[in-house]
């Protein structure tokens, strides 16, 4: 938590800091030779819970009829890359530059983690988990829950796409990945109480 400075460091991470991994069990249900005192090492595969190419889908933000024509557009149609500043607090993403069809005053409104906002500059902030709890910037759309941990996975140079989404598949999107994260822990607990 960088606003709080909490953390093994106090401070973001910098190039020479150690850190030194807990012990973990890493999930999947293909047993590996044991060599931790004989109990089994696993592993999942991470391709069906992260696709690093696929867009992040994107529900319209309250302001998102504000954008000019070429902006809506390209919102969807061009890549944007995840700048060198991006933290936990939001993701700035550079390269595509937004507009509004007309200069717009607004007062501070709440906050969640996915909100895409767009500052005067014309470079969206996708808001991340430790985002301000108000901000007075255009909200021009929402981050699908179902997305906010590859959001969050985005290193600064990434290329990211959105998509746009409705709620109701944003929905059944989440609905089906909780479905296969129960069926997960169901198959890890029975390979747990069989070991």
């Amino acid at each position: 938590d960088v606003n709080a400075a909490l953390g093994p460091f106090g401070r973001p991470l910098r190039a020479g800091d150690v850190l030194k991994p807990g012990e973990t069990g890493d999930g999947n249900l293909k047993s590996q030779p044991c060599g931790n005192g004989g109990r089994p090492n696993w592993s999942i595969d991470p391709r069906p819970w992260f696709d690093a190419e696929a867009p992040l889908r994107l529900l319209p933000g309250s302001h998102a009829h504000l954008l000019d024509g070429d902006s809506r557009a390209a919102l969807f149609e061009r890549a944007f890359r995840v700048g060198n500043d991006s933290n936990r607090v939001g993701v700035r993403l550079q390269g595509v530059h937004l507009k509004l069809s007309a200069p717009f005053e607004m007062t501070s409104e709440g906050c969640v983690a996915g909100t895409l906002q767009l500052p005067p500059a014309g470079e969206p902030v996708a808001l991340g988990v430790e985002h301000p709890v108000s901000g007075g910037y255009p909200r021009i759309g929402q981050i699908a829950a179902v997305d906010l941990p590859r959001l969050a996975q985005c290193r600064p140079g990434d290329a990211l796409r959105f998509v746009p989404c409705t709620p109701e598949d944003a929905l059944r999107m989440l609905r089906k990945r909780e479905r296969r994260l129960q069926e997960l822990e169901t198959a890890i607990a029975k390979r747990l109480a069989e070991a």
